[in-house]
């Protein structure tokens, strides 16, 4: 299931009982043990959410987009989204602009329909188009707090993307560490 989670940092451990569960069921779980959340199904992507956080001024994903196309995958979407919001906070469009840093191999794979349009829309509502369209990948963005700073520059170190399909399960090994006798 996609997921979209909008997060005051840090966010408590939670604690699952053991068994099998549906993604529903874990979300309703988690929801019990984060007092101020709530989480919706927005067309099959499971929203997770702070209340206060979601309505917040501050809040980069309540900023109103005043034009943006869909590229041809979520690699190149994620990497030109996040400075197409920042330049809308600054003043500016997306319509250009310089860009630095790199896609996720993972996330080049996930397709989304080259060119479709939004036009003042807000940031939140073209993310989960594209989770909605795709359903393959997720986004965790930590704020601050529950009242961020627009300009805050501690979402954009703390914006997470990843695929969910995961081509081969990775191995953990845990090696036990030798006593030192003395």
């Amino acid at each position: 299931m996609p997921l979209l989670a909008e997060t005051p940092a840090p966010v408590p451990d939670l604690k699952t009982p053991d068994g099998i569960y549906s993604a529903r069921q874990l979300l309703d779980l988690a929801m019990q043990q984060l007092p101020g959340f709530e989480w919706k199904d927005e067309g099959g992507v499971a929203h997770i959410y702070e209340k206060h956080l979601v309505n917040s001024s501050g809040n980069l994903l309540n900023v109103r987009i005043h034009q943006f196309a869909f590229p041809s995958d979520v690699g190149e979407f994620m990497y030109y989204f996040r400075p197409c919001i920042w330049g809308t906070i600054q003043g500016y469009d997306c319509r250009g602009g310089a860009y630095s840093g790199f896609q996720l191999p993972k996330l080049e794979q996930g397709q989304l329909p080259f060119g479709q349009n939004f036009n003042n829309a807000l940031a939140r509502d073209i993310l989960l188009a594209a989770l909605k369209t795709n359903g393959r990948f997720y986004l965790l963005i930590a704020f601050e707090g529950t009242k961020p700073k627009l300009k805050s520059h501690f979402p954009w170190g703390n914006w997470f993307a990843e695929s969910l399909e995961v081509a081969e399960p990775s191995h953990l090994w845990v090696q036990t560490p030798k006593a030192h006798s003395r």
